[in-house]
């Protein structure tokens, strides 16, 4: 039997994105969650349930309270598979007249990924047919990477590892901020569940992110990005007598794309995950070295290259460890 699809009772209204069945409310969100959709249906879902609202998930009635009732400590009573999928069948062929014909069909961009993916499919059991029984397994990757969103740079293609290997964090600017949740969450599910030894930070020639936080827009400003590029004009302040003293315009973004990847590898050592895990592991009498390891690098999109900076992290962390040190160092 497939994942049935979510119905809501109690509410007194609905939106355009609801319809009324008999006296049950149907959310079409929750409707793509418990059929397999995007996880983010849920939160738009669960701010249209009261709550003392009532669900049926999967045939299951659940009283929500404070919204966990989708949790397996909830009083469950068991509903007719035929009538849900009754009401399921006859919403869905109602609901479809309502959408437009690309939501409806094929549309052409979409067929392109999905035939691409049936031919990668058919490709990579073709060369390892073990392929997706491993890949399916837990992961264990080895780095974490943290990269720009740039559309040219694919981790895994431009360090030519297998699928597995990394675990990827990517933002624009490759920047590694203290006040970025998600960047953080990253870090701590990296090193302390993942056991990550090595964090690379990669940047790349030619970003835009880079060379919008030195320029001078024309048409009143980047919007909500210029917030962001904030922390590489923080980069170029801390260089800028460097930076003033070169005079071509290219040379100079080169060199802030490589001290931007320089300072956000230094501020992964100002997070307190990072330090904490370091000195565990160099107290660690089974561990030769303290990790995880970080590494900046540069990406060259126009001939494929990938540097690693001549970066001195422990002249650095010498120099500062009494601003940022959290843990107390061994003597």
């Amino acid at each position: 039997m497939g994942c049935l699809p979510t119905f809501l009772r109690g509410q007194g209204k609905h939106t355009h994105r609801e319809r009324r069945l008999d006296k049950t409310m149907f959310a079409s969100s929750i409707h793509q969650l418990a059929c397999g959709s995007r996880f983010g249906a849920l939160g738009w879902a669960l701010g249209r349930v009261s709550v003392n609202a009532t669900a049926v998930v999967a045939c299951t009635d659940v009283r929500l309270k404070q919204y966990r009732g989708f949790h397996g400590s909830c009083k469950r009573q068991h509903k007719d598979d035929a009538d849900v999928h009754a009401k399921v069948a006859e919403y869905l062929k109602e609901d479809e007249k309502d959408l437009p014909k690309e939501l409806m069909g094929s549309h052409p961009d979409l067929e392109d990924v999905l035939k691409g993916n049936k031919e990668w499919v058919k490709k990579m059991n073709d060369l390892d047919p073990e392929f997706f029984k491993r890949l399916g397994g837990k992961q264990h990757p080895r780095y974490l990477y943290i990269g720009c969103s740039d559309a040219r740079v694919d981790p895994l293609q431009l360090m030519g590892l297998p699928q597995g290997s990394l675990f990827v964090h990517r933002n624009v600017g490759n920047v590694v901020s203290n006040t970025d949740l998600n960047l953080l969450t990253v870090v701590d599910f990296a090193v302390n569940f993942l056991k990550v030894p090595h964090i690379v930070v990669c940047g790349h020639y030619d970003c835009g992110a880079v060379r919008g936080s030195i320029a001078q827009p024309q048409d009143g400003g980047l919007g909500l990005v210029e917030n962001w590029l904030t922390r590489i004009r923080d980069v170029a302040r801390l260089h800028r007598h460097e930076l003033m003293a070169i005079e071509d315009p290219e040379a100079k973004h080169r060199r802030l794309v490589e001290l931007n990847v320089t300072e956000q590898s230094l501020n992964l050592y100002k997070i307190g995950t990072v330090q904490k895990a370091r000195l565990d592991s160099y107290q660690n009498k089974d561990t030769q070295m303290a990790l995880p390891r970080v590494h900046g690098m540069v990406f060259d999109a126009s001939v494929g290259i990938l540097h690693k900076l001549p970066m001195d992290f422990k002249k650095e962390i010498e120099e500062n460890r009494a601003i940022y040190d959290m843990y107390k160092s061994p003597k």
